[in-house]
C-alpha cells in the first residue's frame, strides 16, 4: 500500500514537471523581455493573420494595415511582421506612413457663447 503511493506521487510529480517542459515550437530568443511586447513577429507555417492578432491582444486589421497586408489577408512563412504602429521619431513630431490622412486643414473655430439677454422695459398702461 505505501509502495503504491510512493509511485502513484512520483507519476503525479513527473507528470506536472513535464507540463513545464519546454514542447521546442518556440526558439530560444524569440520572447520578448518580460513585461515587455515584441516589436516584430516572423510568421511560421500554420500563422495567419487573425491567430497573431488573437496572441498579441491586436485587431488583426490593425496588423494588416500596419504591415501592408491587402484585403485577402495573405501571409508568407518567414515574413516579418510588426506588432505596432510606427512611433515618431523626434518629439512632437508624428511619424505617418505614406496615403496615411494628414492633419485637418483648418481647425473648427470655438464654440459660440451665448448673448447677454436684453431687458426691454414694461409697457406703459393706458388707464383704460
Amino acid at each position: 500500500m505505501r509502495r503504491q503511493r510512493s509511485i502513484c506521487a512520483l507519476s503525479l510529480y513527473c507528470l506536472l514537471l513535464g507540463g513545464c517542459a519546454n514542447t521546442g515550437s518556440e526558439k530560444p530568443g524569440d520572447e520578448a523581455p518580460r513585461g515587455e511586447k515584441p516589436h516584430v513577429y516572423v510568421v511560421r507555417p500554420q500563422d495567419t493573420v487573425y491567430s497573431i492578432a488573437w496572441r498579441y491582444g491586436l485587431d488583426f486589421r490593425d496588423l494588416a494595415r500596419w504591415n501592408h497586408i491587402g484585403p485577402d489577408f495573405r501571409i508568407a512563412v518567414g515574413q516579418t511582421l510588426i506588432l505596432a504602429p510606427e512611433v515618431s521619431t523626434a518629439p512632437g513630431k508624428p511619424k505617418t506612413s505614406p496615403g496615411a490622412p494628414g492633419p485637418p486643414a483648418r481647425t473648427p473655430p470655438p464654440a459660440r457663447t451665448p448673448a447677454p439677454a436684453r431687458v426691454l422695459p414694461a409697457p406703459a398702461s393706458s388707464g383704460f
